[in-house]
């Protein structure tokens, strides 16, 4: 699983990129204009900052290339024309599979947009239904503008601004409220009813909204915020509506060549199946309350040789003993004993969709942690790692990045090498997964749910050249 909204990965990918007056009685507050359907909305608190912060940010560098940078700096190349003063807003939309939409707000002034020094442009100006908004054609390439209330707007699409300018935009509760969380901050992004992907195919909701403070510095991306779980859909991220968040310890046991790792905490298991029902199709046949009960964390662990899921017990004795029916001795690897496990779907269908769908077939123990895995090739991966002391929690990379993070926390998502890549492309485009970002071996994405939301925490960091840390063989 891999938290995909549209996105929390376009709003920490998207911000990764660049780059006719008329008088009005009144002045609008810009929020009032940024379209009711975003996908992604991004506060700008100064435009020209967030240009510099971005060409000098070393991960940002390595997607400049891609159709996701120039989307902006090509496709729409407006955004090399804007220049406002104060505060803006940009919004993403997502109009079909093809086609992506962006809307620009920002206070009307005679900076903000000038088109008289801008070669090769015309500029048409469209009456109809009582509003009046220009068409402005750059290098072939066509883009609205308008202005009402001392409000300047630009967008890709004729029909949003349209829609704009008739006063058929009314936003909600929620994204206000969401918007506004981060009051002050230079760089907000708000994503709009964020999707869970699941087995990179299937999406169900998150939340609501998902609101973040973005840092962009030279060498690392991080951000902090808040998700909000209002909607009377079912959403995942309620799944852990009551649960105490416990620390989450996974990669203790995660070998560093792993592929990407997801940890959930949580100290009441009835609650948890209970809340986990409404994504369920079919309730399990087997029970295993014994085996969640004496357990506050689940991980799941993706290796190139194929995946293992992790208990990590608060009751070795009762975890063994629930577990007693479902294994039988095989054989044993580095001192570690390995048993056939009976019930491959098992635990999916008891914890879907936290977890994916594979076929586990084998069993051990490493001292707290319960492991069942798809395959050999990933017991003995795990084991070795283990034994090694080669796992992500003794690198300097995770200790460096794990400092912006809370001990506990109900959600902790790792994302690993080109795995990181690999998690953005979907939304963009494939060329994207063939990117190389070994100097961000690491990126994690937490949440910590609290009442009716959680809080939100993400690190990207450059790894350090000058700090090496290796296993120890045991």
């Amino acid at each position: 699983m891999w938290i995909g909204y549209t996105k929390i990965l376009a709003a920490i990918f998207v911000v990764l990129l660049w780059g006719c007056d008329q008088s009005a009685s009144k002045k609008g507050k810009l929020i009032n204009f940024v379209p009711q359907d975003s996908d992604l909305v991004l506060k700008i608190s100064n435009f020209e900052t967030l240009q510099n912060d971005l060409k000098n940010s070393a991960l940002i560098s390595e997607f400049s290339k891609t159709n996701l940078t120039t989307y902006f700096t090509e496709t729409n190349n407006l955004f090399k024309y804007l220049s406002p003063k104060n505060e803006s807003y940009l919004s993403i939309r997502t109009r079909n599979d093809s086609v992506t939409d962006y809307t620009f707000v920002a206070r009307q002034d005679s900076t903000v947009f000038n088109t008289d020094s801008i070669q090769n442009r015309s500029v048409e100006t469209l009456k109809f239904d009582d509003i009046s908004l220009q068409r402005i054609t750059i290098d072939n390439k066509t883009a609205y503008s308008a202005i009402q209330d001392s409000v300047f707007i630009a967008s890709s699409s004729q029909e949003t601004i349209t829609a704009i300018l008739k006063g058929k935009n009314k936003q909600t509760p929620n994204f206000k409220k969401a918007i506004s969380v981060k009051e002050g901050s230079e760089l907000t992004a708000v994503i709009n009813n964020p999707k869970v992907y699941v087995n990179d195919s299937t999406n169900v909701n998150f939340a609501t909204n998902i609101a973040l403070d973005i840092s962009v510095l030279p060498n690392a991306f991080t951000a902090t915020g808040v998700a909000l779980a209002r909607d009377t859909v079912p959403q995942l991220l309620r799944v852990f509506e009551g649960q105490v968040p416990q620390q989450n310890d996974l990669e203790q046991i995660i070998p560093k060549d792993a592929l990407a790792a997801n940890s959930y905490t949580y100290n009441d298991a009835t609650a948890l199946s209970k809340n986990l029902q409404p994504f369920q199709k079919l309730n399990s046949s087997e029970n295993i309350g014994n085996v969640l009960g004496s357990v506050n964390e689940i991980g799941e662990i993706f290796l190139k040789e194929g995946n293992a899921i992790v208990l990590k017990s608060i009751d070795t004795d009762m975890t063994n003993e629930a577990l007693g029916r479902f294994i039988s001795e095989n054989n044993s690897f580095r001192e570690t004993t390995i048993y056939d496990f009976n019930q491959p779907n098992l635990l999916h269908q008891t914890l879907n969709p936290l977890i994916s769908n594979a076929e586990l077939s084998q069993a051990f123990q490493l001292d707290d942690f319960f492991v069942i895995s798809e395959n050999e090739a990933v017991t003995q991966a795990i084991i070795t790692a283990y034994k090694n002391n080669d796992v992500l929690g003794k690198s300097h990379y995770f200790e460096d990045a794990s400092t912006q993070l809370s001990n506990a926390s109900s959600i902790l998502i790792y994302k690993m090498g080109n795995r990181i890549t690999d998690a953005i492309a979907p939304y963009f485009s494939s060329e994207i997964s063939t990117i190389s970002l070994s100097n961000y071996p690491l990126a994690l994405l937490q949440f910590t749910y609290d009442r009716d939301f959680a809080h939100v925490n993400l690190v990207c960091k450059e790894a350090s050249e000058n700090k090496q840390q290796t296993g120890t063989v045991s």
